[in-house]
């Protein structure tokens, strides 16, 4: 076969690809699908933010209706106050993570506002509108010293409101037993439930984490910490000083998390039903078995004022985390402080009664706290101790609250008598009857 010069043969074609066709078609219709996908995920985050900025705005606002806050000697201090008829006062200290709102619960004020008593309930340092903890002292004396400065500020603005029954939860403890120490002209009585006495007891006990917290009390540790939190060698010499403990970088990573709204608005999204709270709140506060815990949940949930109770947990007890996450720093920091024995507790010469649940466990105040109480405060002035078999952290969601609560009002005015008619001359045979003290509208119950 003869085949043609090869000039005549035309070489071969180069296949020239066709760029165009990936911007037309489902090429371009994909592109502009992941266009818009990208678009919408800041806008979405950004979304959800703002969502939860708005929510933890109004959130405060609900949670501080009918608070006020008073500038006194001592700073800033955030209070919910509900007089009751000139009624003699009952101060009520709150616990870890929580604040003044606390008090807005019913089954914590109401049986006090029944038998004819005032409701004062002051935020301690830190938490909500109280001032900031960082630039002031870190000491249970200090706290118990803003509570008299408010109590004299009250006075100045509308009227003596006289000496108080001071009531304390969990970590407002300390705090209360500084005050009965500290001014014992001014306590008509106290009342302990299920409150931290004893280092051996308070949550987070360990040095490691003390050391870590305790280094959240500056401001600039923050940044220090996400910068350091951030960085693959966690052992970089600028963190020399500051940030050279694991422990250390993961509380101020932890910290500046906890502040931001998302995580209280997730955390309120996971456990606004009651029942995922309790079980959250059992398992972290509670040796409750799973069976245990769940006929008490079961038992709540059944009872319209148990059921409301936690609902009201939910937003009262830790959120927004923002807004209590000072006070819970300074709670921590202030376990170091907790040698209460000779020189606070020794010294309180006010009736005491001391009511502790026996099932708290993990987080919560264990028995050490109520066997501390009694072995250190003097006979003289623990006049009862109570053990309260079915009762957990949450001591107000017992079964035996009811008797509790009645008992405390019995403890306080007997009390009242017993200090009134020791230190104030009192006109005998007129109901209502008040003190001598002209300046001082308090009824004796």
């Amino acid at each position: 076969m003869i085949q043609p010069p090869h000039y005549a043969m035309e070489p071969p074609k180069k296949k020239r690809r066709k760029w165009c066709c990936c911007f037309t078609g489902k090429s371009l219709f994909c592109l502009c699908c992941c266009n818009i996908i990208l678009m919408c995920i800041p806008i979405g985050f950004i979304a959800i933010y703002f969502t939860a900025m708005r929510w933890e705005s109004e959130l405060l606002k609900t949670n501080q209706g009918g608070m006020d806050r008073r500038h006194t000697d001592e700073g800033e201090v955030q209070f919910f106050q509900q007089a009751n008829n000139n009624g003699p006062y009952v101060m009520i200290i709150h616990g870890q993570m929580s604040g003044s709102d606390f008090c807005q619960e019913p089954l914590v004020r109401d049986h006090w506002l029944d038998a004819g008593y005032s409701i004062l309930c002051p935020s301690r340092l830190g938490y909500l509108g109280s001032s900031d903890p960082v630039s002031g002292e870190k000491k249970w004396d200090q706290q118990a010293v803003k509570y008299n400065a408010l109590i004299e500020r009250i006075g100045r603005d509308s009227g003596k409101i006289g000496p108080v029954v001071v009531v304390a939860y969990g970590m407002g403890g300390p705090s209360a037993f500084a005050f009965a120490q500290k001014y014992p002209e001014k306590t008509v009585a106290l009342i302990s439930l299920s409150a931290v006495a004893t280092f051996d007891s308070a949550v987070g006990s360990d040095e490691d984490e003390l050391e870590a917290v305790t280094a959240l009390s500056s401001p600039a540790t923050y940044y220090w910490a996400n910068l350091n939190w951030y960085l693959s060698d966690r052992d970089a010499p600028f963190c020399e000083g500051l940030f050279c403990s694991q422990k250390q970088v993961d509380a101020g990573f932890f910290a500046s998390v906890v502040r931001n709204p998302l995580v209280s608005y997730a955390a309120f999204e996971m456990n606004k039903e009651p029942k995922v709270f309790l079980q959250t709140a059992m398992s972290l506060l509670s040796n409750f078995t799973e069976e245990k815990q769940k006929a008490e949940i079961d038992r709540i949930l059944a009872n319209e004022t148990l059921k409301k109770a936690a609902e009201h947990l939910v937003l009262t007890g830790h959120l927004p985390y923002s807004a209590r996450w000072s006070g819970n720093v300074v709670d921590i920091i202030q376990r170091k402080e907790l040698e209460l024995e000779e020189q606070t507790l020794g010294k309180i010469k006010t009736p005491t009664m001391v009511i502790h649940d026996a099932n708290s466990g993990g987080f919560g105040v264990g028995l050490e706290s109520a066997e501390f109480l009694k072995k250190h405060l003097p006979s003289s002035s623990l006049k009862e101790f109570i053990i309260a078999e079915s009762a957990w952290q949450y001591i107000f969601l017992a079964p035996e609250w009811p008797e509790l609560a009645a008992k405390q009002v019995k403890f306080a005015k007997e009390s009242n008598e017993t200090f009134f008619h020791d230190k104030v001359s009192v006109t005998p045979g007129a109901a209502g009857a008040t003190t001598g003290d002209a300046g001082s509208h308090i009824k004796l119950l």
